[in-house]
């Protein structure tokens, strides 16, 4: 339970934060070198349990197929958007 929350602590702080400008810069470098890297290392220390383990599972099991319709539907939603309306 202390990883979890541990966890979630780390994506909620970095979801608070709204920045511009050169400070997002430094904003984002910061979560790409430090936080995701930290979250990447304690998620892969943790093992679901009970609803979480299904969840997960469930998760694992969807993502490519979401990811394979997605990655086909985004051009042809990209161009129906920028293509000139009657």
């Amino acid at each position: 339970a202390p990883l979890t929350s541990l966890l979630f602590a780390i994506f909620a702080i970095t979801m608070m934060f709204r920045t511009d400008g050169a400070t997002h810069i430094v904003y984002v470098l910061a979560c790409i070198v430090f936080v995701f890297p930290t979250l990447l290392v304690l998620g892969s220390r943790m093992e679901p349990k009970g609803i979480m383990a299904s969840l997960a599972s469930f998760s694992g099991e969807i993502s490519y197929p979401l990811y394979a319709i997605h990655f086909t539907m985004h051009p042809l939603f990209n161009y129906y958007m920028n293509s000139p309306k009657p």
